[in-house]
């Protein structure tokens, strides 16, 4: 029996159709939360550096933070070696004399206000870890980060979502 296209149409039409669609968001949050998972993926496969030295760019979403030298108080001579304060925006860490972008930054005892301060001009651009809300939850030297580190592509997706939500 052969059936030709036409008849098939018709048939076709007669029958109820039903579909369904996905909402746009849904697949936006969808594509934001795999290229997350990508992103971890890549970053554990090959660890990016903690930080790199300022208007150096690569694919991670990285925040520019700003080399110290610290003293007890002002006019008393600097401790040894170059500082930054941490995410907490309280404590002091100092970074590894060697090798300061792929070294160990330790946190110090010292805080905002226990000490004097002094910018020596240096930047920095610490590796940023994010959230899966799209927020930066931690950078560079922290021990467990809260977040993962997140490819710069995949940071627009997951700020626009942020925004619609």
């Amino acid at each position: 029996m052969k059936i030709d296209r036409r008849r098939l149409l018709k048939g076709s039409l007669a029958a109820p159709l039903v579909m369904t669609v996905r909402p746009a968001s849904a697949a936006a949050n969808g594509s934001a939360v795999a290229c997350l998972r990508r992103s971890e993926t890549a970053a554990h496969a090959d660890p990016p550096d903690r930080a790199t030295p300022a208007g150096r760019r690569d694919e991670w979403v990285r925040i520019d933070i700003d080399l110290s030298r610290l003293a007890p108080e002002q006019g008393k001579p600097f401790y040894d070696g170059k500082y930054f304060l941490g995410f907490d925006q309280h404590t002091y860490w100092r970074l590894d004399d060697r090798r300061p972008f792929h070294g160990e930054a330790r946190p110090t005892r010292y805080t905002r206000g226990s000490c004097y301060e002094q910018k020596t001009g240096e930047r920095m651009q610490a590796l940023a870890f994010i959230d899966a809300r799209g927020n930066v939850v931690d950078f560079g030297w922290a021990k467990q980060p809260r977040g993962t580190p997140v490819m710069t592509s995949c940071y627009t997706s997951l700020i626009a979502m942020k925004q619609r939500a």
